[in-house]
């Protein structure tokens, strides 16, 4: 019961922070201001930041482990920048401090790593990029219900013909790159469903308003509390059947009371 509560406060705190997280980034207008399409100073740090990331990754052996590390590195990197261009002027000197951010993630990670580690890791980098795609309406409602439709497929078939090749389920799990979840004490849930947890709940914010958004994450959190107290511990499950069904109930009901009004 303890684990089930402490990872659906996780899971509601994470999608609470995306909707303030995506409150704070700069408006459109002003990401196109400050993202143009064209090279700059700040393009050229961010270039030189990444290409030492790849170099770096290249002489470390290419392990899977520091790829998988890389990209969740880069994704709290765009985190941390697009908040910062809400009070940073200069996109360069925001480059450089999302670098030193991820620089104190990257040492935490091999320094101390642990489960409170990796779930911070996981839980951040959720918000840089999805935010960006929502914000900049990269990805409309219909679309990302699309996309999701399509995870629920590969996420069915991924717990019953890869996961069970790859991992083994214990008694306390612990996380890593090589296992991207976030965990509490016995239970378990995926940095995949966290990160479809903030497209959809900001989507609905960003199209139905915050009363929908704040209904879709009341509702995610109670189907996971009794989905974990149900589930036996010994079965893995595709957890997308059940968060994307939620997300298509909350955008009919507030398309119909949308109509109804």
């Amino acid at each position: 019961m303890r684990d089930a509560i402490g990872l659906t406060l996780l899971f509601s705190a994470t999608a609470l922070l995306a909707l303030v997280y995506y409150r704070t980034v700069p408006s459109i207008k002003h990401l196109r201001q400050r993202l143009p399409n064209r090279m700059s100073v700040a393009s050229l740090v961010a270039l030189v930041l990444i290409g030492l990331w790849f170099w770096w990754f290249w002489q470390s052996g290419s392990n899977l482990r520091l790829f998988i590390g890389t990209l969740f590195n880069f994704l709290i990197f765009e985190s941390f920048f697009f908040i910062l261009l809400r009070w940073i002027r200069s996109n360069t000197l925001a480059v450089i401090l999302s670098a030193i951010a991820v620089v104190g993630f990257v040492w935490l990670q091999r320094e101390i790593g642990g489960n409170l580690v990796y779930n911070l890791t996981f839980m951040t980098a959720t918000l840089g990029a999805t935010t960006l795609l929502v914000r900049m309406e990269y990805l409309r409602t219909k679309f990302l219900a699309i996309v999701a439709g399509l995870w629920v497929i590969y996420d069915i078939l991924s717990v019953a013909f890869i996961y069970p090749q790859i991992y083994r389920i214990a008694d306390r799990p612990q996380t890593s790159f090589i296992f991207p979840a976030v965990a509490v004490g016995q239970v378990t849930l995926g940095s995949g469903d966290f990160m479809f947890l903030v497209l959809m709940t900001t989507a609905l914010y960003r199209d139905r308003g915050l009363r929908w958004a704040l209904i879709h994450i009341g509702l995610q959190a109670v189907a996971l509390f009794v989905t974990i107290l149900v589930k036996p511990r010994d079965i893995l499950w595709p957890y997308l059947t059940i968060m994307v069904p939620i997300f298509l109930l909350v955008l009919l009901l507030s398309r119909r009371k949308r109509v109804a009004e």
